[in-house]
């Protein structure tokens, strides 16, 4: 979790500069393959959590376990901390907005298309 903090924190301080850094045609186009880097960056990170719809923060584990009593299966549940990225976040918070895959990749996708405009107006 904290990761993706980070890493939109880093995004956002790069991209600021970039951005207010308007001398050369160059600047664009590393804003262009930074912004798609980014995106299959992100992207990758959510496959490989499991295409998850909301962000979690526990994993429920299930075991099956056989009561010696009664003779029965009893489902047993344990909650363990793993974070795994979603595409939104699971809090109604407006903070909670960072720790979701919709904030980096909005943000990377309007960059590229930003610097795919200016490209093609300075061309």
């Amino acid at each position: 979790m904290h990761l993706i903090i980070h890493c939109n924190y880093y995004l956002i301080f790069v991209l600021s500069h970039i951005i207010l850094y308007e001398d050369s045609m160059n600047i664009w186009k590393v804003l262009l393959v930074f912004s798609i880097t980014g995106i299959i960056f992100f992207a990758a990170w959510w496959a490989k959590d499991g295409y998850q719809f909301y962000t979690k923060d526990k994993i429920e584990i299930i075991t099956k376990v056989k009561d010696e009593i009664f003779g029965e299966e009893v489902e047993k549940r344990e909650w363990i901390d793993k974070f795994s990225l979603g595409i939104l976040p699971d809090d109604p918070h407006p903070t909670g907005i960072y720790r979701s895959l919709l904030f980096p990749v909005t943000l990377l996708t309007a960059c590229a298309l930003i610097s795919v405009y200016r490209l093609k107006k300075q061309s």
